[in-house]
């Protein structure tokens, strides 16, 4: 597991989760709690021809990739890095546990699959 957590106090952004091998090994509470996520980055720069789909789970417990159907899923494209923001905070009450795959999941039951290199991921809390 590869996930860092830095925590800032009472600022704007309070803790930035950064997670430097995200890839369908599901990283589970990363957040315990409720939080309020103000910006997610993704670097996908390193997978010239696999897109990256992010999972976010909104729970405490280790959701099953491919099974449990996630919270949200953001897009990254092959070779690409975006920032999602989200000016009124996107809301988890409970807890947040995230993975990554080359297929998309929106459904509860699908086939998750590795890009061929790990891609680096920054949730940016308040």
């Amino acid at each position: 597991m590869a996930v860092v957590v830095t925590e800032f106090g009472t600022h704007s952004v309070s803790k930035i989760i950064r997670d430097t091998d995200s890839d369908t090994t599901v990283e589970s509470n990363i957040n315990s709690g409720a939080a309020t996520v103000q910006q997610i980055s993704i670097n996908n720069s390193v997978n010239a021809s696999d897109p990256f789909y992010l999972s976010i789970w909104n729970v405490t417990s280790s959701p099953t990739f491919g099974t449990t159907k996630p919270h949200t899923v953001l897009f990254c494209p092959a070779g690409s890095a975006i920032d999602y923001i989200f000016p009124g905070g996107l809301a988890f009450g409970t807890g947040m546990a995230i993975g990554g795959s080359k297929t998309q999941g929106l459904v509860a039951s699908w086939s998750p699959a590795n890009p061929s290199n790990s891609v680096a991921v920054a949730i940016y809390i308040q």
